[in-house]
């Protein structure tokens, strides 16, 4: 085959489960935060409406469908390096890192929730950290997805062995138990300030971008470093501080910049809990993890070995047939 034609259908192939993967997370996501926090309302808000179209728009309806044009752009920046993603068992991540980076964190526009949109323009910073949570688990998700469907069929080792998905569910257990642990701090915290529960849905809203922070950061930090802690304790002296970081420094720095009413010497005590509480939990829960060795696995898989006298064969071990081997080399030689 042509290379020019190999390299065309390859494309269009990766194209494709771009587009796929990238347009429906990009409908999930939209749909889930712009009826969460209400998109109507923010983009109404004063200095935002000069910046963003009504969303009534024909455009914004337009937006979900225009997709796949994205998609290409994503394809073709993402394609050349498709095979160090497939050789990595962090390819997920390296293609996430891409996008939190680069794409939106240090766009280089002016963009909502960028560095750059923090500093040259006039939105307001409420504004700009509303579409974080959207955009930072929208682009999380389709790493994610997009890893495995062009690892699967190459890279296998580690999805066929299980290990990665015990993994990464553990993982996720442990998130959503640091969340729920959060969650039950915050309300601890409601009641030691006296705050009338009928606030709670206008609260709720500003802290479900919180809430997706440390869920996301959490099941990160945890699939990386958490299996390292279960096979040599003084890892924790690593993974302890990243979750003080998740529950406490993030919550923390956040409370400070809006200047919310959580920003209490109860708070940090309560989140300080939640962060030894999460670090003792995510150790029991990998204590017994065991990574999978696909190769030495392989050594005791039986083998048949057919035979004239018998069809059926007798069963073998791959050293068996090793040693077989040998010894028919040894008598050929002599």
């Amino acid at each position: 085959m042509n290379p020019a034609t190999k390299f065309f259908r390859n494309f269009i192939s990766f194209y494709i489960k771009v587009a796929i993967i990238h347009t429906s997370t990009y409908i999930f996501f939209g749909m889930l935060f712009s009826n969460m926090f209400d998109y109507s309302t923010v983009y109404s808000m004063e200095n935002v409406s000069n910046f963003m179209r009504d969303f009534d728009s024909k455009w914004i309806l337009a937006g979900p469908f225009l997709q796949p044009i994205r998609a290409f752009f994503i394809a073709l920046a993402l394609y050349p390096l498709i095979n160090t993603f497939k050789a990595s068992k962090l390819g997920w991540l390296m293609i996430w890192s891409i996008f939190a980076c680069i794409g939106i964190l240090a766009s280089p526009g002016a963009s909502p929730g960028s560095i750059e949109g923090i500093i040259y323009t006039k939105l307001p910073l409420k504004f700009q950290m509303i579409g974080l949570p959207e955009v930072l688990l929208q682009t999380f998700l389709f790493s994610f997805l997009l890893w495995v469907v062009i690892a699967l069929p190459f890279q296998s080792k580690e999805i066929s062995s299980r290990s990665f998905l015990i993994k990464f569910i553990k993982s996720l257990i442990v998130s959503i138990c640091g969340v729920i642990l959060f969650s039950m701090a915050g309300v601890i915290n409601f009641m030691i300030l006296g705050i009338d529960t009928s606030n709670a849905k206008s609260v709720d809203k500003s802290v479900v971008a919180m809430l997706s922070f440390l869920a996301l950061f959490n099941v990160i930090s945890s699939y990386i470093l958490a299996p390292k802690v279960a096979k040599k304790p003084m890892f924790n002296f690593i993974l302890i501080p990243i979750y003080f970081i998740i529950y406490v420094g993030i919550p923390f720095a956040y409370n400070k910049i809006t200047d919310s009413i959580y920003n209490t010497v109860a708070s940090i005590v309560l989140t300080s809990l939640v962060a030894v509480a999460v670090s003792i939990l995510s150790f029991f829960i990998f204590k017994n993890f065991k990574k999978e060795k696909v190769i030495e696995e392989l050594t005791k898989i039986e083998y048949k070995a057919e035979d004239d006298n018998n069809k059926n064969g007798d069963y073998k071990t791959n050293k068996d047939i090793k040693e077989d081997n040998e010894s028919e080399n040894n008598s050929e030689q002599k």
